[in-house]
């Protein structure tokens, strides 16, 4: 269950991250300034990161939890 809800969390860490690139490269969206836009995909980078992290400790943890039982 958790690995499931781990998967879950990183797809939408993933959709936030591309949302935030599209939002950062459409021109037409004049009222994001660059500044700005570099700050929320730079904290999606940073969130990503964290989540490929658990994402990999958290399999770990389901494998291990498997062999024990």
């Amino acid at each position: 269950m958790g690995c499931l809800l781990g998967f879950l969390s990183y797809i939408i860490a993933l959709v936030v991250y591309f949302n935030g690139l599209k939002q950062f490269n459409d021109p037409e969206q004049v009222d994001i300034s660059v500044s700005s836009g570099f700050i929320v995909g730079m904290f999606a980078y940073l969130f990503i990161t964290l989540v490929v992290l658990h994402e990999y400790y958290m399999v770990k943890l389901c494998k291990r939890n498997r062999e024990n039982h």
